[in-house]
């Protein structure tokens, strides 16, 4: 299984704002040896439990740790 240990926006872990399109980004880990990432969904919401995102994605196949 993985689990995102480190996340940031535009290269800052605590980010106080933000200016045009951010660039998110994050590292992941997990129990095993040689993980591969082939996809990846990105959600913001204002709120725990993500009721009402702000935005998704949606699947992406893509193995980057970034997106834009």
């Amino acid at each position: 299984m993985l689990k995102i240990t480190k996340l940031w926006m535009d290269g800052q872990e605590e980010p106080v704002g933000v200016g045009g399109l951010p660039l998110f980004g994050w590292q992941f880990a997990g129990s095993r040896r040689n993980l591969y990432q082939p996809a990846y969904r990105l959600q913001i919401a204002g709120e725990a439990g993500f009721a009402a995102p702000l935005f998704d994605s949606g699947r992406v196949e893509s193995g980057e740790s970034s997106y834009r």
